[in-house]
Parts: structure tokens; sequence; C-alpha cells
């Protein structure tokens, strides 16, 4: 998905997860471009890669026992 966002405004992005395994699992990776000259896209990629997180723990399911 693309979209452009400009300064000052917000584009709140949501999005349903649905585990296929239980353990860490690896998010999605955002992906932003940059086309000011106040930031450099590295910093910005160091940015993303800093504050939001890569992996999820994904709690395994109880198993029941019947008898």
């Amino acid at each position: 998905m693309n979209f452009n966002i400009m300064p000052g405004d917000k584009y709140p992005i949501r999005y349903n997860l649905f585990p296929l395994q239980a353990g860490y699992i690896p998010l999605p990776h955002l992906k932003l471009n940059v086309h000011c000259d106040r930031i450099s896209q590295n910093d910005l990629n160091d940015l993303i890669k800093r504050t939001l997180p890569s992996l999820l723990f994904i709690m395994p399911q109880k198993k029941e026992f019947t008898r």
C-alpha cells in the first residue's frame, strides 16, 4: 500500500495478524520513504528499527484433557 503523509498530518494504520504457529514470530516490516532534507533515509530506518518491535510472542494454546 502506498500513500503520502504531509507534514503535521496523521495516518493511522491498522492490520489484523492471524498467527499460524506459536512462539516468536517476526512482524511485517514497515518501510517509510522520506522526501525532505531535515532527516536522512538511513536515520529514519534506524529510528523505525529502534522504535517498533520486530518479534511477537504467540502463546501456545492450552490443551484440554478430557476423560
